[in-house]
This record gives C-alpha cells, sequence and structure tokens, in this order.
C-alpha cells in the first residue's frame, strides 16, 4: 500500500454533512418562529410620523421602520411618498403607509 498524497489526506479533514440541507432548513425554521404578530401603533405615534411626512422635503434622507412578514425592519434612504396610494418606495422596498411605526427626518 502506497503513501498517501498530502492532497488526499487533506480531503479526509474536510466536513461531512451527511444531512445535506438540514442546517438550511434548520434556519429557515428558525426564522419562521421568530415572527411576531404586527403590534397597534399610538394615536401619538401616527401624529408624529404624520407630521415627519408632512415637513419631509423631497431629496432628503429618512430612517423607517415598518413592519412586514413578521418582523420589524429599519430602512434608511431617499422615499418617494405616494400620497394617492399610501405607500413609500424607498431603495426599491414599497412598505404601506400602515405599515410605518417610525418615520424620521435624517
Amino acid at each position: 500500500m502506497g503513501k498517501m498524497s498530502n492532497k488526499d489526506r487533506a480531503k479526509q479533514f474536510l466536513p461531512f454533512d451527511s444531512l445535506k440541507g438540514l442546517q438550511d432548513a434548520l434556519r429557515i425554521k428558525e426564522y419562521e418562529n421568530e415572527r411576531i404578530s404586527r403590534g397597534e401603533i399610538s394615536e401619538d405615534i401616527i401624529e408624529k410620523i404624520s407630521n415627519n411626512m408632512i415637513n419631509y422635503e423631497e431629496g432628503n434622507e429618512v430612517l423607517i421602520k415598518y413592519f412586514i412578514d413578521g418582523y420589524y425592519k429599519n430602512i434608511k434612504g431617499v422615499p418617494l411618498i405616494d400620497s394617492d396610494k399610501r405607500i413609500i418606495k424607498i431603495n426599491e422596498i414599497i412598505i404601506d403607509f400602515d405599515n410605518i411605526f417610525d418615520f424620521e427626518l435624517v
């Protein structure tokens, strides 16, 4: 029996995933289990958001906290506000007014 080459010896120490896809499936399940219900927003916060949106000057950057698919997320950028459709588009993300939980002028 001949001596094993360094390359072949190294292969035996590579990680072996006997349950292919298990780690991905676990990550997906964990992500789904962390989802929460959308909370209610107080009248004070609604008024603050409304005032900040009224005072927003086109082209300025904002920080928005919004709710989507069971998670609260933050996004920063220059928004396009469509009051008729009640949506904001920011960085290719479309956010419904009803899902905005904070709107800060940066």
